[in-house]
């Protein structure tokens, strides 16, 4: 990954999530994002989960077309 929110601490937000995500983003950024309790603080997947929408549209903003990488 390229682009990393530090979505798994118990500190992060929406906001700061998206803004480590999205800054000065290029094509062929990879994000990586957390969605599980299990290896993360608990409950920090809301703030991923509300962030998620931003970065896509940050994405979208910035030119570049965002896929799923399995």
């Amino acid at each position: 990954w390229s682009r990393w929110g530090h979505d798994w601490r118990g500190d992060a937000t929406a906001d700061s999530i998206t803004a480590e995500t999205t800054r000065d983003l290029a094509a062929g950024d990879v994000v990586l994002l957390h969605d599980a309790d299990h290896y993360s603080d608990t409950g920090c997947w809301r703030a991923t989960a509300a962030a998620l929408p931003r970065i896509i549209e940050a994405i979208r903003d910035a030119g570049v077309q965002p896929v799923a990488v399995d």
